[in-house]
């Protein structure tokens, strides 16, 4: 019945999108009412920015500032001095690494699991109690709040206090950080290392920590951070998840017809293909 139920929920709000979303979500870079060859910044790092091509479409790669510089829109170029605002799409703060004795961090994998930090790096995994499931990051309790769990990371974060962060898609490599954000390209550990997401460092003795599990630019596995319906790729694509309540897997759906997901997560819902901008290779593989 609660199957039924969610899929009368979700047929009723994509007809309501096909109508009203016309665009594709704020994370992308938007060149749409700019020439080619004008930069427009990375809506998730403030050190990067795209160059326009012709019909209003964004570069595929961005291009980094030298380190230490961002990029500032109006004037077009990479500034040191730039006071850069938080960008719209920055990843979301999620606490993984030791940085001093006494800290507590999160488990990237587990929300209801958390680590206190000795001097001889972190210690056992610790369960938060039934009551307060939930590990919060931020201010490092136990809490009955799902939405405090760490969101799954495929763009490189850096934490606060730290001088290297993980890269989500290769445990063999790693970014320096410099003001909070990732020095681009990512470095590659020695012969035989992985890095150690827990401390911060390459380590012969670190297992293999893969923080973002897709391919192609869809997720193989999906833990239910709350419940609603979650994209399974990173473009337009027939299939999403169907999430009942927070630590479940995720139950992958198909859009009816031919109807795609939008990944734009603050619009959830089945759309028709011409208001896609990024498509998915893979939309005639469906049976329908």
């Amino acid at each position: 019945m609660a199957v039924m139920n969610h899929r009368r929920t979700l047929l009723y709000f994509l007809l309501v999108g096909v109508f009203s979303h016309l665009v594709y979500g704020q994370c992308n870079p938007d060149c749409s009412n700019y020439s080619e060859g004008y930069k427009v910044p990375d809506p998730k790092y403030c050190s990067r920015y795209y160059v326009c091509a012709t019909g209003g479409i964004a570069g595929v790669d961005p291009i980094s500032c030298p380190p230490g510089e961002k990029f500032i829109q109006l004037t077009q170029n990479c500034d040191a001095s730039y006071q850069c605002p938080t960008p719209p799409c920055a990843p979301m703060s999620c606490h993984l690494t030791c940085t001093s004795v006494g800290d507590r961090i999160a488990d990237p994998f587990d929300c209801g699991i958390y680590y206190d930090c000795t001097i001889s790096g972190p210690g056992a995994a610790t369960l938060c109690d039934p009551i307060r499931p939930y590990f919060d990051p931020i201010n490092k309790i136990c809490s009955s709040d799902s939405s405090v769990c760490c969101r799954r990371q495929c763009d490189p974060y850096c934490d606060p206090e730290a001088t290297q962060a993980p890269d989500p898609t290769d445990c063999t490599k790693y970014y320096d950080c410099l003001e909070n954000e990732p020095i681009f390209p990512s470095v590659t550990c020695d012969h035989g290392q992985n890095f150690d997401v827990k401390i911060g460092l390459c380590s012969p003795t670190a297992e293999c920590d893969i923080l973002c599990n897709k391919t192609s630019g869809c997720w193989t596995q999906f833990t239910c951070e709350t419940s609603g319906y979650f994209a399974k790729c990173e473009m337009c694509d027939p299939r999403y998840y169907y999430c009942l309540e927070a630590g479940q897997a995720g139950i992958e759906e198909l859009c009816p017809g031919d109807l795609l997901f939008d990944p734009d997560p603050d619009f959830p819902y089945c759309i028709e293909p011409e208001q896609c901008i990024i498509l998915s290779s893979e939309v005639n593989y469906i049976n329908k």
